[in-house]
């Protein structure tokens, strides 16, 4: 009778599991689609209304911002991975105890990343001071700021309770909505002309609102987390060492982001966040799930599954690999087209660059490669393995990034993090399967060699049968979709063929 009640429980947990998978899916497109929005909407009314300058500053100060911010995701990768099993075994007075631990360091860590973040906003602006008013960018850059810091003080912490707890989707949707609401009021003041202070002050208004609200729920529906008793500092004692896991996000962004700006010009960066924006969209779809997939993994891992996280393992890197193929494809083909639709032709700087896009190509592929080893990594708590060639990537993407932008131009500012990149995605990759999942790499470099032929074949057919000119936004969009179909038509192919065993193998695991 015990056996039943305990069975019964089992499947009424594992449902619950599935739902709130499926809504932190669901709730991930929601929100990615409004940021795509949102990304491709407003930087355009901007370059039109203000100037490629504005921009750039703009898209340069939301970057550096998150460069700053890289601590907190070494402190959450860390808490993450002691708080999958508390959860599991619903122990909430060890939950309280981690989190009162991942409190003081955020207050601790806060208070120099606000003192950080306020030297920035007066010294940045007095470089600019030649492109744009001291004032302006200064008032710009602290309003792009503050809610940031105040997330970090305050706030950073329930979010990280809600992704541990496999209900990222309350988060994710309250961003939506928050997002979807900035996204109108700029418009509408874009569309009257506003100040750009006016402009640039709806953000923190929003997300302050959203930040409360998050609050509330959060003490609403997790009473035992009271921040007091004694704090378990040992959980988060991989901190510094989970830094590895975020500097991709900075060598991809950030640091080419500060290069340019002080290398360049304010409208250099405008043409780089453009390109950054088409590209993030490819790597939101890869991405959307990330947060739900490691909480799975994590308390797969909890009971000692190990065996079901190879086979999710598998059929992640599989799918990522074929994805990887259609999305690089897919931007080859239509990033061009879409630009001189998108800027226009009336600019005050050239944004067809030709060479930055192929360089983005090739740097998100590397870095999607790893999606599935940083998932096992972090889901595991094997950060301090990953340390060493965190701090390889951070070097050797600040030196080569300066070199290569002096040496060839703006348009090779992603050298540094294509070579940097690689290595720790090399890294990465065989620290996971000799550690983690045991399994051979002979796998994956098969499925690359078989995706990229299916890529590179698909491209000539797109060349082949895609011959109408694209004159609107509708036109294009008919040949984005001939071409996603021909490429994915191509890479099932390839997969079908010469993946056949590998792939019926990794179905009949999972049926």
């Amino acid at each position: 009778m015990k056996r039943k009640v305990n069975s019964q429980k089992e499947v009424r947990a594992c449902s619950k599991r599935a739902k709130n998978v499926v809504f932190n899916i669901m709730s991930s497109v929601i929100v990615q689609v409004i940021s795509i929005i949102m990304g491709l909407v407003i930087p355009k009314l901007i370059i039109e209304g203000y100037g490629s300058a504005m921009n750039g500053l703009i898209s340069s100060t939301n970057q550096v911002v998150g460069y700053f911010g890289i601590i907190e995701g070494g402190v959450a990768a860390a808490a993450g991975a002691s708080l999958y099993r508390p959860f599991a075994e619903n122990n909430q007075t060890r939950i309280n105890a981690i989190m009162t631990a991942v409190k003081q360091f955020y207050h601790k860590t806060g208070l120099i990343f606000g003192g950080l973040m306020m030297v920035l906003c007066l010294i940045y602006p007095l470089y600019l001071r030649s492109q744009m008013e001291f004032t302006v960018a200064s008032s710009v850059m602290l309003l792009l700021s503050v809610i940031s810091v105040l997330g970090y003080l305050v706030f950073n912490k329930y979010n990280m309770i809600l992704v541990t707890d496999q209900k990222h989707y309350i988060t994710l949707l309250s961003s939506a909505a928050v997002n979807l609401a900035i996204c109108i009021a700029q418009m509408l003041l874009l569309r009257f002309s506003a100040n750009i202070i006016a402009v640039v002050a709806v953000v923190p208004a929003f997300s302050l609102i959203r930040l409360f609200m998050i609050r509330a729920y959060i003490r609403r529906n997790y009473p035992f987390i009271t921040y007091h008793g004694v704090a378990d500092h040992s959980a988060i004692r991989e901190k510094w060492n989970a830094l590895s896991m975020n500097v991709s996000q900075m060598c991809k962004v950030a640091i080419p982001i500060i290069v340019l700006s002080l290398m360049c010009d304010l409208k250099v960066v405008s043409v780089y966040t453009v390109y950054s924006m088409l590209f993030r969209i490819g790597s939101s779809i890869i991405e959307m799930s990330n947060n739900s997939i490691t909480a799975i993994f994590g308390n797969v891992m909890a009971k000692e599954s190990s065996h079901q996280i190879k086979r999710a393992y598998e059929l992640s890197e599989t799918l990522i690999s074929m994805v990887i193929a259609v999305l690089s494809g897919c931007f080859f083909c239509l990033t061009e087209s879409f630009i001189g639709l998108y800027i226009g032709e009336e600019s005050d700087i050239s944004y067809q660059a030709p060479i930055l896009m192929i360089s983005f190509i090739i740097n998100e592929a590397i870095l999607n490669i790893r999606f599935s080893p940083k998932i096992a990594i972090k889901a595991t708590g094997r950060l301090k393995e990953a340390r060493n060639s965190g701090l390889i990537e951070i070097i050797i993407c600040s030196v080569l990034t300066p070199l290569a932008v002096w040496l060839f131009g703006y348009q090779a500012v992603l050298i540094g993090s294509i070579l940097s990149g690689l290595s720790q995605t090399i890294y990465l990759t065989k620290f996971s399967y000799q550690n983690i999942i045991q399994i051979s790499a002979v796998s994956l470099f098969k499925k690359l060699g078989v995706n990229l032929a299916a890529c590179i074949l698909g491209i000539l057919a797109v060349q082949i049968l895609v011959t109408f000119e694209i004159t609107g936004y509708i036109r294009w969009l008919c040949a984005a979709l001939l071409t996603g179909g021909i490429l994915l038509a191509m890479v099932l192919l390839f997969n079908a063929v010469f993946l056949k065993d590998y792939i019926f193998k990794i179905v009949k695991k999972h049926m």
